[in-house]
């Protein structure tokens, strides 16, 4: 079986990249990141999705934490779970938090974020010499992460390394991330399908999409492009990566658009799968999927918000993002 790196060197030699894999994946990974920061908490619509599950799912394992604790946030980017945490009813209990990004310009986001709460220690690391400091830390009551996992490179390896982090009885969360059982799912993919021909109709009738179309306003920010220029900029790169390659080169696991043959990695995430990695000392107490139809804005469409509903209620566990909840029992 082809492995994921395997794909994404074919398509890079295809494009004359001649580079190791890994160091580039997670070079491009930490600039297209380092121009998303600013704009990171209003681009990702689907995240403002997420917070009911990541409510449920700290009351779910609020009883068996009952002494001070420690967190781990991985990935921290500009701490949305941190906050989901601190927002929670376990505030009471957490007396102190590491946040780790391997994007400084994130972790300088969720620093000021977190000046919001004096009474908890917070340690702020950063790129890979936080990452090597990470690995002097003891373990963890509880170790979140929010839509990291879709964006590594060795996504098993990496979460057979986060056992270490994690205290026995302690929990490992795994927030938004794309949820295989929404892309086999035939109803949800032709929902979304239908969603999207519907949204492209309704933006055709704005202003805002003439001005763009005919070139008189440009995006306030276009990714791609910004990361394409920093590349060329640091000659990683002669010419730019075509947009569709460089989107799958930071989302590895999610497949673009809604087919599942396109991603170079997971087809979204099994939490079956996750668990075996994670190894025999952990079991799986919980899950909860949202995003019936993936478009963030389907919530705001009142006839389109009816329909996610029912979807809901007729596959609670295909939602195009899902939250996984694990407990390390010994």
């Amino acid at each position: 079986m082809t492995t994921t790196p395997e794909k994404i060197k074919v398509s890079l030699n295809n494009q004359n990249i001649h580079a190791n894999v890994p160091e580039f994946v997670e070079v491009v990974s930490n600039i297209y990141h380092q121009y998303e920061a600013s704009v990171y908490d209003i681009s990702q619509i689907s995240l403002s999705n997420s917070v009911w599950s990541w409510q449920m799912a700290l009351k779910d394992i609020q009883p068996s934490l009952i002494k001070p604790i420690r967190v781990l946030d991985y990935g921290a980017g500009t701490g949305f779970a941190t906050l989901q945490v601190l927002q929670s009813p376990l505030r009471a209990l957490v007396k102190e938090v590491v946040c780790y990004d391997l994007s400084p310009a994130m972790i300088d986001i969720c620093r000021e974020k977190m000046k919001a709460f004096p009474h908890v220690a917070f340690t702020f690391l950063s790129d890979v010499t936080g990452r090597s400091k990470l690995a002097e830390e003891k373990p963890f009551d509880l170790v979140v992460t929010n839509a990291l996992l879709h964006h590594l490179l060795e996504v098993e390896s990496f979460v057979q390394h986060i056992r270490q982090w994690v205290a026995p009885s302690g929990y490992y969360i795994a927030g938004h991330e794309p949820n295989y059982n929404f892309y086999v799912n035939e109803k949800l993919v032709e929902a979304t399908r239908k969603f999207q021909q519907y949204k492209r109709l309704r933006q055709r009738l704005t202003w805002r999409y003439w001005m763009h179309k005919t070139g008189i306003q440009k995006s306030f920010h276009d990714l791609v492009t910004l990361t394409n220029q920093e590349l060329i900029k640091r000659k990683l790169i002669v010419s730019p990566i075509p947009r569709n390659y460089l989107h799958k080169l930071v989302d590895i696991h999610v497949p673009f658009g809604i087919s599942v043959n396109q991603p170079w990695g997971e087809i979204g995430f099994q939490d079956t799968k996750i668990l075996r990695w994670l190894g025999n000392d952990f079991e799986m107490t919980g899950m909860y999927t949202y995003s019936h139809i993936k478009d963030g804005l389907a919530d705001n469409d009142l006839f389109w918000r009816k329909r996610l509903q029912k979807l809901r209620k007729q596959y609670p566990h295909d939602g195009a993002d899902a939250l996984m909840i694990f407990k390390r029992k010994f």
